[in-house]
């Protein structure tokens, strides 16, 4: 009631004691990932929504969407490229023994990376409230040319992944993405574009 009728001069409410309670969900997954799949056939391409509900080991789902992408290339399915694939939902990492810096899509995105041997693959996969894990980084942004460069700096991916160590990498390669806070969270948004 309060948001609905508040003004700027309103006190706000210290005690919401016996006031009712209202929900209202503003924007979910399903309508980041639609709003990535419109946008990829505006600008031409075919574009699906994979899963809403995309769960599991970070890594395991980065390597997996990275082999769909090898699938679109070599067999044109479950698209004809140029095509876009968008995922929701939300991976997670587990921790076992020290840690470094990053977060589940920075693995993600990382762990795909070390997958792809052809260019004309292109994965992101963002957090929608802009920070991964403990990071400033909303995720990553990989292709072909990430390991590839990765080794020409002397920079042992797999080494940083067994440490959960993925921020300093995707920032020394220029591979991360930085939205700054959204103010929302609607889970992660994965997107694999093959040209």
């Amino acid at each position: 009631d309060y948001l609905q009728r508040a003004t700027p001069e309103m006190e706000n409410p210290k005690d919401f004691g016996n006031m009712p309670v209202h929900t209202f969900v503003l924007v979910k997954s399903s309508t980041i990932c639609k709003a990535a799949s419109n946008r990829a056939q505006e600008l031409g391409f075919a574009s699906m929504i994979l899963t809403l509900t995309l769960e599991g080991e970070s890594r395991e789902a980065g390597i997996a969407f990275a082999r769909i992408g090898a699938e679109i290339q070599r067999c044109s399915k479950p698209l004809m490229p140029p095509c876009v694939v968008v995922a929701g939902g939300e991976t997670t990492v587990t921790i076992h023994g020290q840690c470094g810096e990053g977060g589940p899509n920075q693995e993600f995105a990382l762990s795909a990376a070390l997958q792809l041997d052809d260019e004309g693959v292109v994965i992101a996969a963002i957090d929608s409230d802009g920070t991964d894990g403990p990071t400033d980084i909303a995720g990553g942004i990989i292709d072909a040319s990430t390991a590839e460069r990765a080794k020409e700096k002397d920079i042992d991916i797999s080494e940083h992944l067994s440490h959960h160590n993925a921020s300093p990498v995707l920032r020394e390669l220029n591979d991360t993405v930085i939205t700054g806070h959204t103010g929302t969270n609607v889970n992660d948004l994965k997107l694999l574009l093959v040209d």
